[in-house]
């Protein structure tokens, strides 16, 4: 039932605030991340337009139950440019807050990274930099080591001058991560965001 889901979103989101305010001080501020996952798009992939009306719909839901909670929106695993663009654009509308996004990585080819809809990490990142103004962290979400020059990619692609912060998570070895600058880029968000 899509009420009680938006119910449980809202319990969560006010317990995440409550959370925040609890833990932070003069010192340290704990923010809240709303996080808003992938989700089809008619353009992406082809799915049947009424279920794609009815994701949008329930999405755009959530993100107007989450906005008095929330402090960062964290637009997250996205594998198309069209998909980024709908959803950061949605809440651009809706909101100034800051806004983090990741893009899933699902291959390499003719020496591009390659997000699921077959689009290249460079073309994405490009793209939705010259859609979307308010963008304050870009990440990969990194499929495996093979994929681990991904930040080097965001790192170039990524407009000169924006006051953006890059790393990487998930699915690579720690070691990885350090060599990347992965962590250090999640150090300085966290520095950024929740100190």
């Amino acid at each position: 039932n899509r009420d009680e889901a938006l119910e449980d979103i809202v319990a969560s989101a006010r317990l995440a605030r409550e959370v925040a305010l609890d833990n932070s001080s003069k010192r340290r501020k704990v923010r809240v991340a709303g996080c808003i996952p992938a989700l089809p798009i008619v353009e992406d992939d082809g799915s049947d337009p009424a279920v794609v009306k009815e994701f949008q719909r329930a999405t755009l839901d959530t993100i107007d139950a989450m906005m008095p909670y929330v402090d960062i929106w964290f637009v997250k695993d996205m594998e198309s440019k069209v998909q980024a663009t709908f959803l950061a654009d949605q809440v651009c509308s809706r909101s100034v807050k800051p806004i983090w996004v990741s893009w899933r990585i699902q291959g390499w080819e003719d020496d591009h990274y390659l997000l699921p809809s077959g689009e290249t990490l460079k073309d994405a990142v490009v793209h939705l930099h010259s859609w979307v103004p308010n963008i304050k962290a870009v990440m990969a979400n990194i499929q495996g080591e093979s994929h681990e020059n991904a930040i080097s990619e965001l790192r170039k692609h990524t407009i000169l001058g924006m006051d953006i912060v890059m790393g990487c998570y998930s699915d690579v070895e720690p070691e990885a991560q350090r060599k990347l600058g992965g962590f250090e880029g999640l150090e300085k968000m966290s520095e950024k965001y929740t100190e």
